[in-house]
């Protein structure tokens, strides 16, 4: 994926791709696989140049911090979705418009900025993070910022009917946005999102293992995905120091593999579906 273009550059993506809950995708990536290469192609599709592509596996399965295997079964799954056309043998392909999803016409849709989104990836936020993130810039992209947020009449609670999330989950995913300076939570527990534009800088700087523990869920009570939620938090503020990274990237694939181990999976989850 280019990683330096023109910061004015973007793509509009159908909304539909990233909040329809009617579309049943096999893996959590998918949509994020496909604004990937919608960024780097998408000339092809203004253009209508019926041109094959090779994706990047390894080097997207490293942005989207997942692994190669995964992103191959996710590119099956695009196919499915009619977002993708095998052209030939192995990783090549043809990339097609996203306005086969949902009821699109064209006019509704979310920009996502090339280098920022890319920015967001290298900071290690994780794809429901991301969701709310563009879900926010969604719903206020008729509203100006003011400072450098947008204002919005979200809150967790809405989040979690309009997205069809676990409170919990949602919550985790807030917390990790706002100490990444992505999120303002007012008193009433209303959001504003920051425009996608600058650095993206730690603003609260104690990791979550320093923090208080909650005495009403012992931590050898909490479940794999809360397990897993908390070290992605804490990968999150940890980017300045890659070593703790790969020690928190290997902590939250262990718990992964347990998890998998524990529960039957169903057969259309991949192996790190997981948040």
């Amino acid at each position: 994926m280019q990683k330096s273009r023109e910061e004015n550059y973007f793509v509009k993506v159908n909304p539909s791709l990233l909040f329809d809950k009617d579309i049943n995708w096999k893996s959590k990536y998918s949509p994020w696989l496909y604004a990937c290469l919608k960024l780097d192609y998408n000339i092809y599709l203004q253009r209508k140049y019926n041109k094959t592509i090779s994706i990047k596996y390894s080097e997207l399965a490293e942005l989207l911090n997942t692994r190669r295997e995964t992103l191959s079964k996710v590119s099956k799954d695009l196919v499915e979705h009619k977002l993708l056309t095998k052209a030939g043998k192995n990783n090549n392909y043809n990339i097609e418009d996203d306005s086969v999803l949902g009821d699109s016409d064209g006019k509704n849709f979310v920009q996502i900025y090339n280098n920022f989104f890319i920015r967001l990836l290298e900071a290690g936020i994780s794809t429901r993070q991301l969701k709310i993130y563009y879900y926010l810039i969604y719903i206020t992209f008729h509203l100006q910022p003011d400072k450098g947020f947008i204002k919005s009449d979200e809150t967790q609670t809405s989040i979690v009917k309009n997205l069809n999330s676990r409170g919990e989950e949602v919550k985790a995913a807030i917390e990790g946005l706002i100490n990444l300076g992505l999120v303002k939570k007012n008193r009433k527990g209303e959001l504003s999102v920051r425009e996608q534009a600058g650095d993206i800088e730690v603003i609260d700087t104690p990791l979550i293992s320093n923090a208080p523990k909650e005495e009403a869920v012992p931590a050898v009570e909490k479940t794999y995905e809360q397990q897993i939620e908390e070290l992605r938090r804490q990968y999150n503020v940890s980017y300045k120091n890659p070593r703790e990274q790969e020690l928190i990237k290997k902590q939250i694939r262990e718990l992964t593999d347990k998890k998998n181990n524990k529960h039957v999976k169903m057969v259309y989850c991949f192996d790190d579906d997981v948040e």
